[in-house]
Formats: C-alpha cells, structure tokens, sequence
C-alpha cells in the first residue's frame, strides 16, 4: 500500500519506507539451507540475537515488491481510472494514462515479449472498440479481448510493453 502511496504522494517519505521494509523482509526470511521454511517469513525476529522464531508465514506482500525494491517495474500494479470509474490490474507497471470522454489509453510495461492480461473492472457496457499497438515491435496487434457484463470485466491480452486503447 506504501508503494501505492508513493504515486499519490511523491515528496513523502512513503517510497523510502515500502522499500525497506521489503529490503528488511528479505533479509529475515529463512535462507534456503532450512529445507522446512526456506524463503519465508518469521512471525517474529530477534533483532539482538538475529534469531527468526514463530510460525513461518508466507512471504507473497514483501516478495512482489522485490523488482521496485531494485528499480526494476513492478509484478503487480492497480489503477483507479477517475473519470469511467473502472479499475484496472496488470502484471507489470501501468502508466501514462488518459482516462477521459474519448476513452482510455494507458501503457502496460508487460514482460519481454510474454502474453500477459490487463484487467478493466467496473466496466458497464463493453466498448466499441479496443485498439493495441505493440510498442516494441512498432506495430498495431489485433484486439485479444473478453468482456464479461454480468460481472463488469474487460480483459484485454498484450504482448510485452503494450499501449492500450479503449473507447
């Protein structure tokens, strides 16, 4: 959530804060030489003794934020989109977003070349039209997309570092 922040509210000391504590979490898991517990979390560290102890617990909210932690993008991002009242989830950082009357753009960073799926929730009615270009290769790509109106989804499939356009 402190990476989050740190979008909102970039002069505050929230990036600062989210990357140590996912730089002191990774430095308390349990090494992989305890075959039993290997890359969890403790419960509870003994910082004087540097001892673990308690129930090993499962290390998923630190770990996803490793790649910000080296400034390498994101595993998992999530965006309110203002004005359609959408939110949209990806697997990869999301950014440059237009969120307009004319529609939505927005670019996915993707991973590689790896097919990944950005979700749209909240979507009403499915739109007239989804266009994405592949920004890497320079080229427009025919629209993989789903949409889903009992439940308010569009999911539209990219391929590596992808704008998306939906109106």
């Amino acid at each position: 959530a402190l990476h989050l922040l740190s979008q909102y509210d970039p002069d505050g000391p929230w990036e600062k804060i989210a990357k140590g504590i996912t730089a002191t979490g990774l430095q308390m898991s349990w090494p992989v030489s305890d075959r039993e517990r290997q890359g969890l979390l403790p419960d509870s560290f003994n910082l004087r003794a540097q001892i673990a102890g308690g129930p090993a617990i499962n290390p998923g909210t630190v770990q996803a934020h490793v790649p910000e932690l080296y400034g390498k993008g994101r595993i998992y991002d999530v965006r309110k989109l203002a004005y359609h009242g959408w939110f949209v989830h990806a697997p990869c950082m999301i950014r440059n977003i237009r969120d307009g009357q004319d529609g939505v753009m927005l670019t996915v960073d993707g991973w590689d070349n790896e097919r990944c799926c950005v979700l749209f929730s909240g979507v009403e009615e499915e739109p007239r039209e989804v266009h994405i270009r592949n920004i890497a290769a320079g080229a427009d790509e025919s629209a993989d997309k789903r949409f889903d109106r009992e439940r308010g989804l569009l999911i539209v499939t990219v391929k590596g570092k992808s704008e998306i356009h939906v109106r």
